[in-house]
């Protein structure tokens, strides 16, 4: 069996582990597999950080630099298709359905008799839904032959649109866990534990759908009965300027650390100073910086629109999960947190790195190449854990 995997860019370096790891399977394995990146990174993810070609520890062909939204969906289209026909892949995995593209490689892989599975993402709360969208969807999801999704709520979704559950393929996410695991090993002890603050800690852009102005409004409640509170966002975006005036009319811009965009490197080091991860998003397939969190020992308060809560969330024990559209929810659960004593946190943390232990990149890639052999068959997803 030969495999073409198409993804969209290089800068995820999580699906850079999964694929090395991927790619080491086929070298004994009964399927052979290439992959191909779209492109370097996205415009979102420019004020992030840089791409690292050196996580990419396996052969692929890059077709355009810069961002995916600067190439046109066209010609983006004709060079996927020129890959698709040099190919001796009998399968194509397609990195989703939101992209014309993608719907270009599906009509030419169907044309030359390829077989399709797409991969899969979303889930039904991470967005609102139109009806006509879903309609575009459902045709798409009717002409290929499975689906790899990540988590429940992914493999829900992919099922409400019309792929049966045999051809469901559901794997892990997963973060690449190298970088923090070498972190651990450097330094085992959480930097919380030798501090009297408690910082809670936010990872990713500074834009509407993750809902940071709910988060910094439930901060200054909570830092009126914890003055040794504080809150630090990683990360840059459009809303940088805005959230940044209401810290200081709220008057706790002197308690919030806006950090700017950091490297995976540069990461280890904050969540292990951080007594508690928050993702409070109103739109988040999964939530892979709970994972980071997690490999490091430090819990995490989640929205409920986070694909990541059923899969990762168990209440009290690993964090707490909060209404997306309650502050006082947030400010609950931000409060139970800061009342744990050292001892109860340490436990909180060994529970989040006991789940994470099966979220690892080489698990995710035992599941898409059994996806591969077994065309992605899962009798029920209600009974996927991990």
């Amino acid at each position: 069996m030969k495999v073409l995997v198409i993804h969209n860019i290089l800068w995820t370096a999580y699906k850079a582990a999964v694929f090395s790891e991927l790619f080491e399977l086929s070298k004994s394995g009964d399927i052979k597999i290439e992959f191909v990146q779209i492109a370097e990174t996205s415009k979102e993810r420019i004020g992030l950080s840089k791409v690292n070609y050196d996580n990419h520890r396996y052969p692929y062909t890059l077709l355009f630099k810069g961002a995916e939204e600067s190439v046109n969906p066209v010609k983006a289209g004709v060079a996927l298709i020129n890959i698709v026909r040099q190919s001796a892949a009998d399968t194509v995995l397609i990195p989703g359905y939101h992209e014309l593209s993608y719907w270009i490689v599906l009509l030419y892989a169907k044309l030359s008799r390829r077989r399709v599975i797409v991969s899969l993402d979303s889930t039904m709360h991470d967005r609102s839904r139109k009806w006509y969208k879903e309609a575009i969807k459902r045709f798409f999801i009717r002409n290929v032959d499975g689906g790899f999704c990540y988590g429940t709520r992914s493999a829900e979704y992919l099922h409400y649109l019309g792929m049966p559950l045999e051809k469901i393929s559901v794997r892990c996410q997963t973060a690449a866990i190298d970088v923090f695991e070498e972190a651990l090993k450097q330094s085992p002890q959480a930097n919380w534990q030798s501090s009297l603050s408690r910082k809670f800690l936010y990872v990713g852009r500074l834009a509407a759908e993750k809902n940071l102005e709910r988060l910094i409004i439930a901060f200054a409640e909570v830092a009126k009965e914890h003055s040794n509170a504080s809150l630090v966002l990683v990360g840059d975006g459009p809303d940088k300027g805005q959230l940044q005036i209401l810290a200081k009319t709220l008057g706790v811009s002197e308690k919030i650390v806006f950090a700017g965009g950091k490297s995976m490197q540069d990461l280890v080091e904050y969540y292990q100073s951080a007594f508690c991860l928050v993702l409070p998003s109103t739109s988040e397939p999964w939530g892979l910086v709970v994972n980071e969190a997690f490999i490091m020992g430090c819990p995490a308060v989640v929205s409920n629109q986070c694909g990541c809560a059923p899969d990762l969330m168990i209440e009290n024990a690993t964090g707490f999960v909060v209404d997306a559209s309650s502050t006082e929810t947030m400010v609950i659960a931000m409060g139970k947190m800061l009342r744990l004593t050292a001892d109860q946190r340490l436990e909180m943390g060994l529970a989040c790195k006991a789940i994470i232990s099966k979220f690892t990149p080489k698990s995710a890639a035992a599941e898409m190449y059994k996806g591969f052999m077994h065309s992605g068959r899962q009798d029920d997803i209600s009974t996927v854990k991990y």
